[in-house]
């Protein structure tokens, strides 16, 4: 029997209750497909930095700040 937290309270979910484990099933999926989206963003963000930075060095860039006067 699945069980589930809602509000700090859990639920168990009956295995033949089937309108539930659709319900169930549905907020898994979302909960799994957020988590991708999430690493996908955090995969694409990585490599934005790396090759802005090897862009950089390229290009002869300095790291550091120039003082303003």
């Amino acid at each position: 029997m699945p069980k589930i937290t809602i509000d700090d309270k859990q639920y168990e979910i009956k295995d033949d209750d089937t309108e539930k484990m659709q319900i169930l099933n549905t907020l898994s999926l979302g909960s799994n497909s957020i988590n991708l989206l999430n690493h996908i963003v955090q995969c694409v963000d990585a490599i934005q930095r790396g090759k802005t930075e090897e862009l950089k060095n390229v290009l002869g860039v300095s790291n550091e700040k120039k003082k303003s006067s």
